[in-house]
């Protein structure tokens, strides 16, 4: 957890000047969603990744939080600058990426994000109608539920740690 924490903090960072130009959540949760790459030898390794690691600490919430799960996943998060100001969000019972979140449209960042890691194995097209058939699914006959995961997988030569 204070790797993926890390990594997005740091993707903010390097991402500020078009980050703060968006207007919707959405835009950026994809613009911060970690996908293959960020788990790759470089991103891993990342200088600023992990010196923001080493300044995370984790509390356990106690059983204000615990008498909240499994309802949703209680979490709050309390950043504070080197000048002492803390930003606090409180207590979040359905973060972003949850079900029943209702600040964030699911549909559109799944969407992002089936597309973003269908697009590591499928040409453009095929990615998409993948795609439209599992948002569809309960609209397919019995023929095309048996084939929903029939897809042509193009088998990249290069991995995400290529160059290492």
């Amino acid at each position: 957890m204070v790797y993926i924490i890390s990594t997005i903090l740091r993707k903010a960072f390097e991402n500020h000047s078009s980050m703060s130009t968006q207007t919707s959540p959405e835009s950026i949760w994809k613009s911060l969603m970690l996908l293959p790459n960020d788990y790759g030898y470089e991103a891993l390794y990342n200088e600023v990744t992990r010196k923001l690691m080493t300044k995370i600490e984790f509390e356990h919430g106690g059983t204000e939080y615990d008498s909240q799960y499994p309802k949703g996943i209680p979490t709050k998060m309390t950043i504070t600058t080197k000048n002492g100001h803390e930003y606090d969000s409180g207590l979040i019972l359905y973060p972003g990426g949850h079900s029943a979140n209702k600040t964030v449209d699911l549909k559109e960042i799944l969407k992002f994000k089936f597309e973003s890691l269908g697009a590591l194995g499928m040409d453009e097209s095929e990615c998409k109608n993948f795609v439209e058939n599992l948002e569809n699914i309960a609209k397919l006959d019995n023929k095309q539920l048996k084939s929903i995961y029939d897809c042509d997988i193009e088998f990249k030569d290069k991995s995400i740690d290529a160059a290492q």
